[in-house]
């Protein structure tokens, strides 16, 4: 901070003798959030799987129920201690990931969906459907943010019956045992 390197430098100048302000935090002025643009539909995940920043796509109906919640709600819950973070807990805090996880799990069992779980419950279905859709399975690693393709290959066990529909409809040794 600007306050914090202008002391520093009094001291190493001998200007002031002491280093008081070490033995307080300064408050810092949150980051401004960078905008949501409709029009890109692609976000910005920073320190994700890895600590590591990435973009991915987000559907245009979620993107329009983000930019709802940072326009309208998440001003309402903003301290100096929010920074960027674009969700916020109920003291203006970053939310924690156990406190997001009780959260949505508490929402899927309210939906009925007749499931456990939660953030993973959907990560596990993004990365089920889109495999399931024709996905190539290096852009649902990409999405996903693993850095081993072996990490992703778990969801494709959940495809296997699909798998087996496709061999037994178009394989020819499949097409034979049950023409037979």
């Amino acid at each position: 901070m600007a306050v914090t390197g202008f002391l520093k430098r009094m001291r190493d100048n001998d200007i002031i003798q002491s280093d008081f302000f070490s033995k307080f935090p300064l408050p810092r002025v949150p980051r401004k959030l960078p905008p949501v643009i409709p029009a890109e539909q692609v976000i910005t995940i920073r320190k994700g799987k890895g600590s590591l920043d990435r973009k991915v796509p987000i559907a245009p109906r979620a993107l329009d129920w983000l930019q709802r919640y940072i326009e309208d709600l998440r001003p309402e819950q903003l301290t100096l201690e929010s920074g960027i973070a674009v969700f916020l807990g109920r003291a203006g805090r970053r939310i924690q990931r156990s406190a997001l996880t009780d959260l949505v799990g508490e929402y899927v069992r309210w939906s009925g969906v007749g499931k456990e779980g939660a953030c993973y419950l959907m990560r596990h279905a993004s990365a089920t459907h889109m495999l399931k859709h024709g996905a190539d399975i290096r852009y649902v690693q990409e999405l996903l943010g693993h850095q081993d393709i072996k990490s992703t290959q778990i969801y494709t066990h959940v495809t296997i019956s699909d798998l087996k529909a496709v061999y037994r409809r178009a394989h020819p040794a499949a097409k034979k045992s049950t023409e037979s």
